[in-house]
């Protein structure tokens, strides 16, 4: 009651609530699934994925971040029960966060565990949390009288004053879940040390690949693997042997990840690829079956496809189905097959000519290979007969569009996948302009400086303006002349084989973060969610902004003004935010 679904205007899929939800967590070892009782839970369960039980008042432990999660009315009275049992285990309960109390006023709410009630509030010691939570590094979580806490199968309210009052826990029972994390540390080598070893299977009936099965881990972005396009997770449900043929068809998959929590014959099925084991991150609730793929000849092991040319030629695709060890020395795959495909930056309607730099007369679909090999960030190649586009936009492939007579193949050896540090906009499209003053014939030696005359990349180009001061953009041709703006670009002069970019003068830190008391200090923040330029328009019409933090992976997101960057004292490892540095 008080929640009603909302437009995607908000949130995708989301409800908004005009009470006072809040939420609950219970932070210590797995003790099976937990229920609450109380207002908001007494429903019928839905044990579909993914509400599996949750909307009922299950709980079901987490145990990357080593807790339990729920939301909760405030003001409401609950009970929670579960396998509280044990002399040396114990838990720590926490409700909701001490920035809401100081926005909305004191919200509580009664806690009832083993016939025992604590009230909890929002102003609740939290002592015990990492500046991060679990990613942020492992917590020497200990439990004090201030905390409320869960032992014996009963609560004890903070300060040692329950209702009614417990016999006392032993001296042994304190919190557990910082032995239990030491087992499960966030770097790739304490954790690949503590797990248990692969377990290795024969070809699924009709494939031909051979499966590596990880018990009760996780890969995704940023966590030791990069999800591939709609797969994140497929449509619909998947046996596990559904699911590993679904992979073996794609052959840029690299795992198999099923959500093995679900409690139907079917599960939600991911597809992973660019693989690292040790990244991926302990999870019960999920296996990995990484795919090795059957090396053999190149007639059973690869897939060729002939086009026909507009002149009647024919060139040949071949795409090595390698595993991850020989993908990281630079294969190009197809994307979405490949053939008949025009590549697309984040859908098939987005191919914004910055993405790419045409080269013209190229000796064929190798010669375009071996142009972007040597580009320093080319991801990847769209060639047609005689025309080479080398893709170097942040984010990679993403899409393709059906065009025919293209081909669209992603690099693997890219350098990097993660997006471009500097940011770029063409001018007047950018693509075969050439640079320009204040008019078409306004183009004076003075106004830049030449970089390289021949043999230098777009992106060595760009590296090189982001780190001359007041550069404004670039001025770039296919044979490697590059020259470096010091002068404010305001028109183009049409010219075959020159791009014209202007240089935005950010620096982009990827999954960090500076802030209050980490690197920053706030100048302003604006709670509705706007644009990445928006934000950092609002950031350049005030002196002393230094910097931006936005949501990652938004569209729109609430937008953060920082001054006083200390880079050196920046969180560089903060998943969810993005920080833009303004460097001019």
């Amino acid at each position: 009651a008080g929640c009603v679904p909302i437009d995607s205007t908000w949130a995708k899929d989301a409800l908004g609530c005009e009470v006072s939800l809040r939420r609950l967590n219970i932070w210590g070892d797995d003790a099976g699934v937990l229920t609450l009782v109380g207002p908001g839970f007494n429903v019928v369960r839905d044990m579909t994925f993914p509400a599996e039980g949750r909307n009922g008042g299950d709980i079901k432990y987490d145990g990357v971040r080593n807790g339990y999660g729920s939301l909760v009315l405030s003001g409401q009275d609950y009970e929670l029960t579960g396998l509280f049992n044990g002399p040396d285990r114990s838990w720590i309960v926490e409700f909701s966060d001490p920035v809401l109390d100081d926005y909305f006023g004191t919200d509580w709410v009664n806690l009832r565990v083993g016939g025992e009630t604590c009230q909890l509030r929002q102003s609740d010691d939290r002592s015990f949390i990492c500046a991060m939570g679990e990613f942020g590094g492992l917590c020497n979580s200990r439990t004090l009288s201030s905390h409320n806490i869960i032992a014996a199968g009963h609560v004890r309210c903070a300060d040692g004053s329950p209702n009614p009052t417990p016999s006392p826990p032993s001296p042994s029972s304190t919190h557990t879940s910082s032995t239990v994390s030491q087992t499960t540390s966030t770097t790739s080598s304490s954790a690949s040390t503590s797990r248990q070893a692969p377990v290795l299977f024969p070809p699924i009936s009709g494939g031909s690949a051979n499966w590596a099965l990880h018990r009760e881990l996780n890969c995704w972005d940023g966590h030791g693997a990069r999800s591939l396009p709609n797969s994140n997770p497929l449509l619909g449900t998947y046996t596990v042997e559904g699911c590993r043929e679904q992979c073996e068809m794609n052959l840029e998959c690299e795992a198999a990840v099923i959500a093995k929590h679900v409690s139907t014959p079917k599960f939600p099925c991911f597809l992973r690829t660019i693989l690292q084991i040790s990244q991926c991150r302990d999870y019960a609730d999920f296996d990995v079956w990484e795919i090795r793929r059957t090396t053999v000849t190149a007639s059973t092991t690869s897939r060729s496809t002939v086009v026909t040319s507009a002149t009647s030629t024919t060139t040949s695709i071949t795409s090595s189905a390698s595993s991850t060890s020989s993908s990281s020395s630079g294969d190009f795959v197809p994307v979405d097959g490949g053939i008949d495909r025009a590549c697309r930056g984040a859908s098939s309607g987005d191919n914004s000519p910055s993405y790419y730099v045409i080269q013209n007369g190229i000796s064929g679909l190798e010669g375009c290979k071996a142009i972007c090999i040597i580009d320093a960030l080319c991801q990847g190649i769209e060639y047609s007969t005689g025309r080479c586009e080398l893709w170097v936009r942040p984010g990679g492939i993403e899409a393709t569009a059906a065009v025919s007579g293209f081909i669209c193949l992603r690099y693997t050896g890219a350098p990097t996948t993660t997006p471009s540090p500097w940011s770029f906009f063409p001018v007047d499209g950018g693509v075969n302009r050439a640079c320009r003053g204040r008019s078409v014939n306004d183009n004076l030696a003075s106004y830049y400086h030449v970089a390289a005359s021949r043999g230098m990349s777009l992106t060595q180009c760009q590296a090189a303006c982001a780190e001359l001061a007041g550069c404004q953009g670039i001025e770039h041709n296919q044979g490697g002349r590059c020259e470096l703006w010091t002068k404010s670009i305001q028109a183009t002069r049409s010219l075959t084989g020159y791009t014209c970019l202007r240089f935005d003068a950010w620096r982009l830190y990827q999954g960090s973060n500076c802030y209050e008391g980490h690197g920053g200090s706030l100048l302003h923040y604006i709670t509705e969610k706007i644009s990445v330029d928006g934000c950092k328009a609002e950031c350049l019409k005030k002196d002393h902004c230094e910097g931006i933090s936005v949501r990652s992976g938004w569209e729109e997101s609430p937008c953060w003004l920082y001054t006083q960057i200390n880079l050196n004292s920046c969180v560089l490892d903060y998943p969810d935010y993005d920080f833009w540095h303004r460097l001019q």
